[in-house]
């Protein structure tokens, strides 16, 4: 499945437009066409109160209308109620989506009524419906528009092809790497294939058999030239011609077993590749060893971390190269020096290094760290570990996925503005991911992202 960013998603805008949702709601005839109300959490506080949020769902002929609310009532003390409602007309062009949002708070007279403090109060008729008409605002609403791509009059003009680029059910790969000029590399047939295809059609460009006795377990492409890295079983890295599966060169991160030892040892696996922003450089990693060496295979660099295996590398624009293990990311190279990044007892699954120095970080804890020189943010929501993190080839974008959800965040993300999250298909459940698959697989081209199910 490969999704396309090659229209940016389009803003949302502050207005002062405000849209009366009410009267849509009690102006439409006939029956909805669709309509629901979704709890997401409740609790009693105790018996103290109540803490609820929930979505509400109207789709009528003419319009939607969804408001997601969360309500706050601790008894004989105060009332919360927060508001963000997205409307939006179909039968107007330009379509435009409208969001407000409103904050209203108030002490319990102003929930219950004047007078009534030491009296029965029905708990029951104290709902969240009752609050939002009786509370006054706590802080100005906040409104905003997006005009959505493809309509008329607007500035962006997106298709399907926007979206979905290719879907292949036959494509199950180890690993995917992108390729310039809007092609992929994968690996296939259980490491003993590489198969480039087009990233827009998903047909397969040529393929070759691996001609050795070393399955391959890994995948890099050069950013620069057309070449390609291959990890392979036995502790080496292979470099091929992108264009017509031709070996340039070879070197060894793992050195060979000795004589009498099992050959099946997976601390030689060469499970992480990477390359150097120019192409000059591609690193690999074994077991608890990363070696950096130039494309024509002369190794200049290595490192061995403290303890643990290596669980992910990626080169910054210095040249140094990031070497995550248990718990930490330290760097390797000849501009090292560089501070390590530490997060205590959590087990760092992959990396990725911007062009300007910002380091993400996902974890076994379901968890997507952003090291920068701003200030660190933290990603959740995932419903397993974070195994796959990539900047865009531009930086403009950042990807990571755990599990069935995919999150793309765009640089300079505003806060308080959403994120994209896409999902596999299928049911999710409490306790896991059900149903849905999972992510195996990512990588990025110029201007779109193709994830592997």
């Amino acid at each position: 499945l490969g999704s396309a960013l090659t229209v940016a998603p389009p803003p949302w805008l502050p207005t002062d437009e405000v849209v009366d949702a009410e009267a849509m709601l009690r102006g439409h005839k006939g029956p909805p066409l669709f309509w629901d109300i979704v709890p997401l959490f409740e609790d009693d506080l105790h018996e103290n109160g109540m803490s609820l949020m929930k979505v509400s769902v109207f789709v009528g002929e003419d319009f939607w209308f969804v408001n997601l609310r969360f309500y706050l009532r601790v008894t004989k003390v105060m009332a919360r109620v927060i508001d963000t409602r997205f409307t939006c007309r179909t039968n107007v062009l330009p379509i435009k989506i409208h969001r407000e949002r409103l904050w209203k708070e108030g002490t319990w007279e102003d929930l219950v009524g004047k007078g009534v403090k030491g009296g029965m109060v029905s708990l029951e008729q104290m709902n969240d419906r009752i609050a939002a008409k009786r509370l006054r605002n706590k802080v100005e609403p906040e409104r905003h528009v997006m005009t959505l791509p493809g309509s008329k009059a607007s500035a962006a003009n997106a298709s399907l092809d926007d979206v979905l680029l290719f879907s292949r059910s036959d494509l199950y790969c180890e690993a995917i790497s992108g390729v310039r000029e809007g092609n992929f590399a994968a690996l296939a047939g259980g490491g003993t294939k590489v198969e480039v295809f087009n990233g827009s059609t998903g047909e397969v460009k040529w393929s070759k058999e691996v001609l050795t006795m070393a399955g391959l377990v890994s995948i890099s492409v050069s950013p620069a030239d057309p070449l390609i890295a291959l990890g392979t079983e036995q502790g080496g890295v292979l470099v091929w011609n992108s264009r017509n599966g031709e070996q340039k060169s070879c070197f060894t991160v793992s050195p060979p077993v000795p004589r009498g030892q099992r050959r099946q040892n997976t601390k030689r696996w060469v499970e992480k590749l990477t390359w150097s922003p120019d192409g000059e450089f591609v690193g690999g990693a074994a077991g608890q060893i990363a070696v950096t060496a130039k494309k024509s295979g002369k190794v200049v660099a290595d490192r061995m971390t403290e303890g643990n295996s290596v669980s992910a590398i990626d080169f910054s624009n210095d040249g140094t190269m990031a070497v995550a293990s248990y718990g930490r990311v330290q760097w390797a190279g000849a501009g090292g020096g560089k501070p390590d990044l530490k997060r205590g007892a959590a087990a760092v699954l992959d990396l990725s290094v911007s062009r300007d120095g910002e380091v993400a970080v996902g974890f076994l804890d379901k968890t997507l760290r952003v090291y920068a020189p701003a200030g660190d943010k933290d990603w959740s929501g995932f419903d397993s570990g974070v195994n796959l993190v990539e900047y865009s080839a531009g930086g403009e974008y950042l990807a990571a996925a755990g599990g069935a959800v995919l999150l793309i965040v765009p640089r300079g993300l505003v806060a308080g503005e959403p994120p994209i999250i896409c999902r596999t298909p299928g049911q999710a459940e409490a306790d896991g991911i059900g149903t849905c698959g999972r992510f195996t697989a990512m990588t990025w081209a110029k201007s779109f992202v193709v994830a592997i199910e």
